[in-house]
């Protein structure tokens, strides 16, 4: 059986030698870059923890305005619009200040965002999302791929000859 040479397998294995191994599981590069990712969210949930911060942009009329800023574990994204002018200062804004207060929960539950929104005024939509939920809904895809492709390539590597 001829080895194609775009197989997976074929970039592990010179012509003429032995069958190739699977390729060490530290050397996968989505091994490395999904751990620059977990620890990048990681980072920002300890920074939600201790600083509230925000980049905000308004449009010139003071009447559109998009907000996305980070506090409390949690996660927002909010846009404007409005009839009359609101907070929103036309230009990119960001900004950063120390929260003193350490009574925040690490992990907010989904009832206290959920009564968190209904204070916002009619023409404020949010989408909030806590630290937690966001990290597992990359955890899980990036540990499948994994799992995945590990399985993938044992598979191929016990059909070779």
């Amino acid at each position: 059986m001829e080895q194609l040479p775009d197989s997976p397998l074929a970039a592990h294995e010179a012509p003429n030698s032995t069958p190739a191994m699977i390729r060490p599981f530290h050397r996968w590069k989505s091994l490395w870059l999904g751990l620059l990712v977990l620890i990048f969210l990681a980072w920002s949930w300890h920074r939600s923890i201790h600083h509230y911060d925000a980049v905000i942009w308004g449009d010139a009329s003071g009447q559109r305005g998009i907000s996305l800023n980070q506090h409390d574990s949690k996660i927002f994204f909010t846009w404007v619009s409005a009839k009359t002018p609101v907070w929103f200062e036309p230009g990119i804004h960001p900004s950063s200040t120390p929260i003193t207060s350490n009574d925040k929960p690490l992990f907010p539950s989904l009832s206290s965002i959920r009564a968190l929104r209904q204070q916002l005024p009619p023409s404020v939509h949010a989408i909030c999302l806590p630290h937690w939920l966001l990290t597992s809904l990359f955890l899980a895809p990036w540990s499948a791929l994994l799992v995945w492709r590990w399985r993938r390539l044992k598979r191929l590597t016990a059909l070779q000859p």
